[in-house]
């Protein structure tokens, strides 16, 4: 018995081991698990992460720019022929020469330009900031959306999946009905036909699904074929009184204070305003202070070596209007090369000094640049009002699509409230033979589409609202 109840307990364990990886290979994702690898991953906010980074060296460069600035110099020369040797000043032949230099140049006046460029640098970066922030919410929103539009077609295939299920006991009513002689056979056919085409309305809402579902892993990058099960949470009918009670001014204002463009907008302004006061300090001279160390070595310098030798010197003199002959000793000390390093050391020096750039005439550039900074103001200040215009705008029509699809969802349910009562006085007539099975499914049909209607009209006002919920800076969740 223990032999032939081996094969079976396999045979058992091969099954549950594929069905336990099938169900683990499912991966659920909820809606914050959606956005939150949509913005871990998205295209647009890792190029916006850049552009923040590339703003935080731009503020680097701005700051260190009011520091001195420290350079080194080192040279090594080979002279052929008379050359200036560095070290005396005078024309030496086939000599080499070495030099070492370190200078600094310190800002000292520019008419506050490096301060203005490091305030300039701060709101770039805020702007930049807010432009990302932007970007994320936008992504949050269209993913949400698109979460939306899966739960939608998940709904409605349900809906369809009931249907068919109906259809199908019916069909078992009618198989005994039939049998029992009460109904004429060719009413089998009516529910038959009905089937056929409950199972051909499935099959349309798992396409529209399985689309959805893809849209969904195209919008997070996801690799179409990762077995993805959209967690479906309880979502509750949506309070029909939210759209009608939206005041417009209290959305625009609420925008004002969330939406990050608008911050964005405001930084670039500051930050346009602060260019003419940038260009206006090439009007002014700018002054620096400055300090060098250096030296040098020449292989032809020479040292005494505290030895010397006699030399007589000859010249003429005129004596009580004679010419004489004098001769005069001179002693003269014995000459080595002067070592490298005592020449390093001896010939160590330091400058200080200051150095002014007074700007006299320059092609008419600095002004040129002052003016071209006040139009950046004007053209920075048109494109603020242009995203505060179009703030209103899409307010507005977010407001106007809310208060429709409330009243969509309202005469829907109004709707299948109606057909609801149809349908039950239909089951009743039909039970008593009073109406045939073709009226009956007829009555059927107009209630399943009335119920798909208001699952329309449901998802259409949530995404309505999440818009509205959008621009009141709130949260993207269901």
């Amino acid at each position: 018995m223990k032999s032939k109840s081996t094969p079976f307990f396999i045979l058992a364990l091969l099954l549950s081991s594929i069905g336990f990886n099938s169900i683990s290979a499912q991966e659920i994702w909820t809606l914050e698990r959606c956005v939150n690898y949509a913005l871990e991953n998205s295209l647009d906010i890792q190029n916006a992460k850049i552009q923040v980074e590339q703003q935080l060296l731009n503020n680097k460069d701005a700051k260190y720019a009011q520091y001195p600035s420290v350079n080194g110099s080192f040279g090594l020369n080979q002279n052929l022929g008379n050359a200036i040797d560095p070290t005396k000043n005078t024309f030496e032949s086939s000599f080499t020469s070495n030099t070492f230099g370190i200078n600094s140049s310190i800002p000292i006046y520019n008419h506050f330009k490096l301060k203005n460029q490091i305030n300039q640098s701060k709101l770039i970066l805020e702007a930049v900031e807010s432009e990302a922030k932007a970007t994320a919410n936008d992504l949050a929103l269209n993913v949400a959306l698109s979460y939306l539009n899966v739960l939608f077609a998940k709904e409605n295939l349900k809906v369809a999946q009931n249907q068919l299920e109906l259809n199908q006991a019916q069909l078992k009513q009618i198989n005994i009905l039939i049998d029992a002689g009460s109904n004429p056979r060719s009413e089998r056919l009516d529910v038959e036909a009905q089937i056929a085409m409950s199972e051909g309305e499935i099959i349309a809402r798992e396409n529209e699904y399985d689309i959805n579902l893809l849209s969904l892993k195209q919008l997070l990058l996801l690799d179409p074929n990762i077995n993805m099960v959209v967690e479906t949470p309880e979502v509750p009918m949506p309070d029909l009184n939210i759209a009608v009670n939206t005041d417009f001014n209290n959305i625009y204002e609420q925008a004002l204070k969330t939406q990050p463009l608008v911050d964005a907008y405001n930084a670039r302004l500051k930050s346009a305003l602060l260019d003419v006061d940038i260009a206006e300090a090439d009007l002014y001279p700018s002054v620096f202070f400055g300090l060098g160390m250096n030296t040098q070595y020449s292989s032809v310098a020479l040292r005494p070596t505290g030895e010397s030798f006699r030399v007589e010197e000859r010249y003429q003199l005129v004596i009580n209007n004679l010419l004489e002959d004098v001769i005069r000793p001179i002693d003269l000390p014995f000459t080595e090369n002067t070592p490298y390093f005592n020449q390093i050391g001896n010939n160590f020096g330091v400058g200080l000094g200051f150095s002014a750039n007074i700007p006299i005439f320059n092609g008419y550039r600095a002004r040129t640049n002052i003016e071209r900074a006040k139009l950046n103001i004007a053209n920075v200040e048109n494109q603020a009002e242009t995203y505060r215009q179009q703030l209103k705008a899409d307010i507005q029509n977010a407001i106007a699509n809310g208060r429709a699809a409330q009243k969509t969802l309202e005469a829907r349910q109004k709707t299948v409230a109606a057909m609801e009562l149809a349908m039950t006085n239909a089951e009743k007539r039909y039970s008593v033979g009073a109406m045939n099975t073709y009226e009956f499914i007829t009555a059927k049909n107009q209630l399943q589409e009335a119920q798909t209607q208001v699952i329309i009209a449901k998802y259409d006002y949530i995404f309505k609202l999440k818009v509205i919920d959008f621009y009141l800076g709130k949260p993207i969740k269901l």
